[in-house]
């Protein structure tokens, strides 16, 4: 009888450890399941962001070397009537100078830059690119005169810098 008792207790014991095992692993399991989905927004919000700062950046590229011709070319284009008001922006746009797309290049690479270190698991790449996106938003207020401040950009970049920082959270420190 005392053979079944401590076959019956071990029995018990290693059935009570193996019901705590799993319910530990469970845990670190989840964490790490979190981690990786947190880690899977955290590259799509970067792959967005290689997506718009790299079209930012070849369109500032090609107006900053290209701009006389820019100007030369715009008097003799006709827009069709839908898209005057096109025209205006484009010519509205264009007033700002060569400067203002060379400093809208070096902010888009900046927050390129910025979005490629947090890819790469780097804290830092959060201050790149929300001071670059900062910057970028209040440029045209400060170089074009009567341009109309969009609500829709200013919502965006506070979108975007607001899930940047929820993402930056978890990553590891670097």
């Amino acid at each position: 009888m005392q053979i079944y008792k401590r076959v019956f207790c071990n029995f018990v014991f290693l059935n009570f450890l193996k019901m705590e095992e799993p319910n530990s692993f469970n845990s670190d399991n989840n964490e790490q399941i979190q981690r990786k989905t947190s880690d899977k927004f955290l590259r799509i919000l970067c792959i967005l962001t290689f997506i718009w700062s790299g079209f930012g950046i070849l369109t500032n590229l090609l107006i900053t070397l290209l701009f006389d011709s820019y100007n030369q070319l715009l008097p003799q284009i006709n827009f069709p009537a839908e898209y005057k008001e096109m025209k205006q922006l484009i010519v509205l746009m264009l007033s700002a100078g060569r400067f203002y797309f060379l400093i809208a290049l070096l902010l888009n690479i900046s927050s390129f830059f910025g979005a490629f270190l947090m890819f790469n698991q780097k804290k830092q790449g959060f201050h790149f690119y929300a001071i670059a996106q900062i910057i970028l938003l209040m440029l045209p207020m400060i170089f074009i005169k009567g341009i109309p401040v969009s609500f829709m950009e200013m919502l965006t970049t506070a979108s975007f810098i607001g899930l940047y920082a929820i993402q930056t959270r978890e990553i590891r420190k670097s």
